[in-house]
This record gives C-alpha cells, structure tokens and sequence, in this order.
C-alpha cells in the first residue's frame, strides 16, 4: 500500500498505523479527528468527506458507495442526514434512465469539504506540536 500524507507508513513490524497518525518517540503514535455528531450519529467526518470527494470525482453517489464499500442506501441516507444538519443540499442527485442519472456537490458540499479538510490540517499539526508538550511535561 502506497501512503500519501493522509495516512501514515507501517511500522516496523508491518502493522498499518491508524490513519493520519503522528509517529511520536518511543515508539507512540498520536491522533486526532473531528467529527460531527448529532444524535448519536457521526454525521461529518472523514469517511464521510471522503465519500463526497469520491461522488465529485465519479459523478455518482453509488459508484463512491461503492469505492468505500458501504451501501447505497446507506450513502444516501448519510448525505439526507449532513443536509439536514447543515440546512442545504450537498448532492444535486439526477434520476438514471436512458440518459443515465449521475450526482453532483453542490456549492455548500464544496465548501463542506475544503472547510473540513482546513481544520482536519490544522488539528494534524496541533497534534505535532503536541508531542513536546506532553511528554516533555
């Protein structure tokens, strides 16, 4: 497995890392995500802002269920409840048929997603410098 800057390299003995964590001294790793929940439900997270950059890229919610393995209905139900959460459409969904149907994000999905992705970076390197603090303590 490749690992980009979002997921981290194996260890020593071969063993994937949690993604997006820190490799500290001796051996410790550190990590730090946000996600939304409401209810009880994760409702915006990494998964699920994967899963939008994955129907940007496809044009289709059930090819980027798909990709991450999850359901289709369970895709759609996950979009209805982050719609709900921040009072706006995310996906402009089209009906297949002889044309083929086919999914788009819409403004506020972008800006979902770039937002997320800003904070999620700005945690990452919180969780850097947090090293020092903690165990220098």
């Amino acid at each position: 497995m490749k690992w980009t800057s979002s997921s981290s390299p194996p260890s020593e003995d071969g063993a994937q890392p949690c993604r997006n964590s820190i490799r500290w001294r001796g051996g410790a790793r550190a990590r730090a995500v946000l996600i939304v929940v409401r209810d009880g439900d994760k409702i915006i997270g990494p998964r699920f802002v994967q899963m939008l950059e994955e129907i940007h890229a496809r044009g289709s919610v059930r090819a980027a269920a798909a990709t991450l393995g999850i359901g289709y209905r369970h895709a759609l139900d996950w979009i209805r409840r982050a719609e709900s959460l921040v009072g706006q459409a995310l996906v402009d969904r089209k009906a297949g048929g002889p044309a083929g149907g086919g999914a788009r994000l819409t403004d506020k999905a972008l800006r979902v997603v770039r937002a997320y992705r800003r904070v999620n970076a700005s945690i990452y390197r919180l969780v850097e410098r947090a090293e020092h603090e903690i165990l220098d303590t």
